[in-house]
């Protein structure tokens, strides 16, 4: 039990995908990969000889182009932003360099100022060395002499020599402290000069890795700038192709817009022909006399009228094709033309919207001819074929742009077609132009070279 209701499941899924699979006038194809060969499809799309059978692939092409524009539009938005970066951390980085190169100046002035205040210092101690020698000789002399000794005792009393031998001891160990006080002073401005020359070692350390960083942004940069100027020449590219490409196809749907008839009043339905009726009723009347006269009972009268209907049948199924076909063709174009201006909506059957196919499936199907949602392609090989020379209203024409059958139209006679024309997948009901339209499929009008066969599918 459980297999069955699977199976039905089954079949009905596969049922509805093959519904879906046909629901569409133009079948998906397999994307093309345009960036591989630009130039090729430039030639074609942009040379002015557009036609039908290009006109997709170029569509699709010019689709490529803009996207391709709009990509690269942002790409350079980025790029620029990150040269902006870059030239803010190069100018931050510059910034800092000149603030090393401060620092650096600073510290040479000041290593200079100290270089200048040890030499002075020296040179005061070695002064004052060479003072304290000099007196000391005077001293050491004044002593052999007895010079010393003379001005010790030549004192006026004691306390006058005690006072003279204590400033000559205060006169010496003034000397001693003063030279002790340079050379620590020295001493201090020497370790003064080593911690400026450290620094000063550092600030250029500093300066040699601003000077690598600043070489890397500045080559960051100049690659930035050619990454902008390339992208804008693509971009350029681009936008210069799609508008070349937007001419072409608006060239294009120009002249197919010149074969368009405009509308279109429904067709008048002919009325029955009275001879021939005239011919049935006679042709009654003596078949009806000729089996009364071979016959004299009920019975021959009921065989009599068995052969009447007999008779009437015969006749109507050798007048019926002709006139119930036209007629019935006839239906069918006016339920096509009674939806003319509703808008194009690629796999749509109506009823206010509709792709090629789907308005020829809801005009049959509206006369009670049952044909099923198919494709053009599909249409192409449904029902009989019929030549162009042949056509009557109501039959279809199907045409190919290079690449399969890919629209179909109903005839209307006259040498027009009503058809819902539209752009394909892209058109969604937006456009008022792609809609349901009478077109001219006469000889040398832009359909008719397209013409891939003729079928009468009622």
């Amino acid at each position: 039990m459980f297999r069955l209701k699977f199976k039905k499941y089954f079949v009905g899924l596969v049922s509805s995908a093959m519904l879906v699979s046909t629901c569409y006038c133009i079948k998906p194809v397999e994307a093309i990969d345009f960036s591989k060969n630009e130039a090729k499809y430039m030639s074609i799309c942009a040379s002015g000889k557009l036609t039908n059978s290009n006109k997709k692939t170029c569509e699709e092409f010019n689709s490529y182009l803009k996207t391709k524009n709009k990509k690269l539009k942002k790409d350079l938005e980025n790029q620029k932003s990150a040269a902006a970066n870059t030239t803010q951390t190069l100018d931050s980085v510059q910034k800092k360099l000149d603030s090393i190169n401060a620092d650096i100046s600073s510290k040479e002035a000041e290593i200079q100022y100290v270089e200048t205040s040890i030499q002075n210092t020296q040179a005061e101690i070695d002064q004052d060395n060479q003072e304290i020698k000099d007196r000391m000789y005077v001293m050491q002399s004044y002593m052999n002499e007895n010079t010393f000794i003379n001005y010790v005792f030549g004192a006026e009393n004691f306390t006058d020599m005690l006072s003279r031998i204590d400033s000559f001891n205060t006169l010496t160990a003034s000397d001693q402290e003063l030279i002790a006080q340079m050379l620590e002073k020295k001493k201090e401005i020497e370790n003064q000069k080593v911690t400026l020359v450290n620094a000063k070692a550092v600030l250029e350390e500093q300066k040699k890795e601003q000077a690598t960083i600043q070489v890397q942004y500045e080559a960051l940069l100049e690659e930035q700038r050619k990454q902008i100027a390339a992208t804008e020449v693509d971009a350029n590219v681009a936008a210069s192709r799609s508008n070349a490409i937007d001419a072409s196809l608006a060239a294009f749907y120009e002249q197919s817009k010149k074969d368009d008839v405009g509308h279109v009043s429904q067709i008048p339905t002919p009325k029955p022909n009275p001879s021939n009726n005239n011919n049935q009723n006679s042709s009654n009347n003596n078949t009806s006399n000729s089996t009364n006269n071979s016959n004299n009972n009920s019975n021959n009268n009921s065989n009599s009228n068995a052969n009447n209907n007999n008779s009437n049948n015969n006749s109507n199924s050798s007048s019926k094709p002709s006139q119930d076909s036209t007629a019935l063709g006839i239906a069918i174009a006016n339920k096509a033309l009674s939806k003319q201006g509703k808008r194009y909506y690629w796999g749509a059957s109506g009823p206010n919207y509709f792709d090629c196919s789907g308005l020829v499936y809801w005009a049959h199907n509206q006369t009670g001819v049952s044909i099923g949602r198919s494709t053009a392609a599909g249409y192409a090989s449904s029902g009989k074929a019929v030549s162009y020379s042949h056509l009557q209203i109501g039959d279809v024409i199907t045409f190919s742009y290079g690449s399969g059958v890919s629209h179909i139209g109903i005839y209307i006679g006259n040498g027009n077609m009503v058809h819902a024309s539209g752009k394909g997948s892209e058109t969604v009901g937006q456009d008022p132009n792609q809609c349901v339209k009478v077109t001219s499929v006469a000889p040398g009008s832009y359909f008719y070279s397209r013409i891939y066969n003729c079928r009468r599918l009622y």
